[in-house]
C-alpha cells in the first residue's frame, strides 16, 4: 500500500467502522436476537446449536455468533464485544477492495473504490451492527475477487482462498453466499464473452467447491442430527424458501424500497453510480476487472 494512500484509507476506516461501537445499547429487533442468541451459547459452552430464550433459533447460521462470543471474551458482554468484529470486517472489504483493485487495476483505482465504499453513508451503518450482515459481505466479497484473482494472476493460492472464504460466507448466512458469487460469475462468462469449457476450468469451480462443501458442510450436518431436523427445516423451509413467498420480522414494501437504499446508500458515489454501470457494460470486452465488477453489482 503506497504511504499516500494509507493515510487516508487506515484513518478514515478506523473513524467510520469502529468509533461509538460500546456507545449506543443494542435495542433493535435483529440486534438484539443475535448477541442476546451469543450470549447464551457462551453461557451454555455451545458451539453448535443456536438458541434465544432456551429455544432454538433457526433463523441464521452461526459464524457471526462465535465471533461475538469472542467479542464477550475480550471486551465483556455488551455493546461493543457484539460489534467489535462487525466493525472489523468493514475495515477487512474496504482494505480488500483496495488492495485487489491495486493488483489487478492500478492504486489510484484501489484508493477510489475502497474510499467511495468507506465513505458510502449506509455501508459503515450497517457494518457495526451484532448481525450476519458484515460476515457476509466480507467473505462474500473475499470469495469472489480470490477466485477471480486466482484466474486472473495465475496464483491457484488465490482462487483456493476465495472458495474457502465462500465456505465461510454460508456459514454466516447460508446459500445466498453460494448463489451471488455463482450469478457474478455467470453473468461474467455472459457478457465478456469468456464462457468456454475451457476457461470455466480455469476457475477450478470443482476442487473449489469441493473446498467449499468441506468448509460450510460438517456444522449444518452437526446440528441436522442434534436438532433431529429442526434447525435444517426452520433454516432452509422458512427462513429461506419462505422469505421469497412472504414478509417476515416487519419486512416489508415495494420492491422499489430496496432501490432507494442503494441509491440513498452509496452516496457520495451515487453521483457516479451509472457512470460505473455504463463503463462497466462498455469495457467488458477490454477488462475482465471492469466485467466482474459490473457482474457483481447485477449478481447482487
Amino acid at each position: 500500500m503506497r504511504k499516500d494512500h494509507a493515510l487516508i484509507l487506515i484513518p478514515l476506516c478506523i473513524l467510520q467502522f469502529f468509533s461509538g461501537l460500546g456507545g449506543i445499547d443494542i435495542y433493535w429487533h435483529d440486534e438484539a436476537q443475535n448477541a442476546g442468541c451469543a450470549v447464551e451459547m457462551l453461557e451454555n459452552k455451545e458451539l453448535i446449536v443456536p438458541t434465544f430464550n432456551c429455544e432454538l433459533r433457526p433463523h441464521k447460521p452461526p459464524l457471526h455468533y462465535y465471533f461475538m462470543m469472542a467479542g464477550y471474551k475480550i471486551f465483556g458482554v455488551g455493546p461493543l464485544g457484539a460489534r467489535f468484529f462487525s466493525g472489523l470486517m468493514g475495515f477487512l472489504t474496504v482494505m480488500l477492495i483496495y488492495f485487489s483493485t491495486a493488483r489487478i487495476a492500478d492504486p489510484n483505482a484501489g484508493l477510489f473504490a475502497a474510499a467511495s465504499l468507506g465513505l458510502a453513508l449506509h455501508f459503515p451503518l450497517h457494518m457495526k451492527q451484532a448481525v450476519p450482515d458484515p460476515y457476509l459481505i466480507f467473505f462474500t466479497t473475499a470469495a469472489i475477487l480470490g477466485i477471480f484473482a486466482g484466474r486472473k494472476l495465475h496464483r491457484p493460492l488465490f482462487a483456493y482462498g476465495g472458495y474457502v472464504s465462500l465456505g465461510l460466507a454460508m456459514l454466516a448466512k447460508g446459500p445466498i453466499a453460494a448463489v451471488i458469487t455463482a450469478s457474478a460469475f455467470l453473468i461474467l462468462f455472459v457478457i465478456n464473452g469468456k464462457g468456454s469449457w475451457k476457461e470455466i476450468k480455469a476457475y477450478r469451480p470443482f476442487s473449489g467447491a469441493a473446498l467449499t462443501v468441506a468448509v460450510a458442510a460438517p456444522w449444518y450436518i452437526l446440528v441436522d442430527r442434534a436438532t433431529q431436523g429442526a434447525y435444517t427445516e426452520g433454516f432452509f423451509v422458512t427462513h429461506n424458501f419462505g422469505r421469497f413467498a412472504s414478509t417476515m420480522d416487519g419486512n416489508g414494501g415495494i420492491f422499489l424500497i430496496s432501490w432507494g437504499f442503494i441509491l440513498i446508500g452509496l452516496l457520495p458515489a451515487t453521483v457516479y453510480l451509472f457512470q460505473s454501470l455504463q463503463y462497466g457494460w462498455q469495457a467488458r470486452k477490454r477488462s475482465d476487472a471492469a466485467a466482474l465488477a459490473y457482474s457483481a453489482f447485477i449478481a447482487v
